[in-house]
Protein backbone atom coordinates (compact mmCIF):
# COMPACT_ATOMS: atom_id res chain seq x y z
CA UNK A 1 0.00 0.00 0.00
CA UNK A 2 1.39 3.37 -0.94
CA UNK A 3 1.76 5.77 1.96
CA UNK A 4 3.31 9.12 1.17
CA UNK A 5 6.01 9.98 3.66
CA UNK A 6 8.72 12.50 3.25
CA UNK A 7 12.15 11.34 4.18
CA UNK A 8 14.54 14.01 5.39
CA UNK A 9 17.18 12.75 2.97
CA UNK A 10 14.90 12.52 -0.06
CA UNK A 11 11.31 13.14 -1.10
CA UNK A 12 10.65 9.56 -2.25
CA UNK A 13 7.49 7.63 -1.42
CA UNK A 14 7.74 4.78 1.08
CA UNK A 15 5.63 1.66 0.57
CA UNK A 16 4.34 -0.19 3.60
CA UNK A 17 2.81 -3.63 4.00
CA UNK A 18 -1.00 -3.51 4.30
CA UNK A 19 -2.60 -4.64 7.55
CA UNK A 20 -4.95 -7.63 7.76
CA UNK A 21 -7.90 -5.24 8.01
CA UNK A 22 -6.84 -3.43 4.85
CA UNK A 23 -6.40 -6.71 2.98
CA UNK A 24 -9.83 -7.93 4.07
CA UNK A 25 -11.41 -4.58 3.15
CA UNK A 26 -10.05 -4.67 -0.40
CA UNK A 27 -10.89 -8.36 -0.76
CA UNK A 28 -14.53 -7.66 0.12
CA UNK A 29 -14.56 -4.51 -2.01
CA UNK A 30 -13.62 -6.53 -5.08
CA UNK A 31 -16.66 -8.82 -4.77
CA UNK A 32 -19.54 -7.69 -6.96
CA UNK A 33 -22.92 -8.07 -5.23
CA UNK A 34 -24.78 -8.59 -8.52
CA UNK A 35 -22.67 -11.68 -9.21
CA UNK A 36 -24.07 -13.32 -6.08
CA UNK A 37 -27.60 -12.25 -6.96
CA UNK A 38 -27.30 -13.60 -10.50
CA UNK A 39 -25.81 -16.88 -9.30
CA UNK A 40 -28.57 -17.35 -6.73
CA UNK A 41 -31.23 -16.60 -9.34
CA UNK A 42 -29.69 -19.07 -11.80
CA UNK A 43 -29.42 -21.79 -9.15
CA UNK A 44 -33.08 -21.38 -8.12
CA UNK A 45 -34.16 -21.74 -11.76
CA UNK A 46 -31.87 -24.74 -12.19
CA UNK A 47 -33.27 -26.50 -9.12
CA UNK A 48 -36.82 -25.70 -10.29
CA UNK A 49 -36.03 -27.18 -13.72
CA UNK A 50 -34.56 -30.36 -12.17
CA UNK A 51 -37.68 -30.80 -10.02
CA UNK A 52 -39.93 -30.22 -13.05
CA UNK A 53 -38.25 -32.94 -15.12
CA UNK A 54 -38.09 -35.35 -12.19
CA UNK A 55 -34.45 -35.08 -11.18
CA UNK A 56 -34.89 -34.54 -7.46
CA UNK A 57 -31.46 -35.66 -6.26
CA UNK A 58 -29.31 -32.62 -5.57
CA UNK A 59 -25.70 -32.73 -6.74
CA UNK A 60 -23.70 -30.44 -4.47
CA UNK A 61 -20.31 -30.83 -6.10
CA UNK A 62 -20.58 -30.83 -9.87
CA UNK A 63 -17.04 -30.79 -11.19
CA UNK A 64 -17.62 -31.46 -14.86
CA UNK A 65 -20.33 -31.71 -17.51
CA UNK A 66 -20.50 -35.51 -17.27
CA UNK A 67 -21.63 -35.27 -13.62
CA UNK A 68 -24.34 -32.80 -14.61
CA UNK A 69 -25.64 -35.04 -17.42
CA UNK A 70 -26.08 -38.06 -15.11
Amino acid sequence: MKVPRKNKLSSSIVYTKPTKEQKEYFKQKSVVENTHLSTNSWLKKFVNYRETVGLTDIRENITNLKDLEE
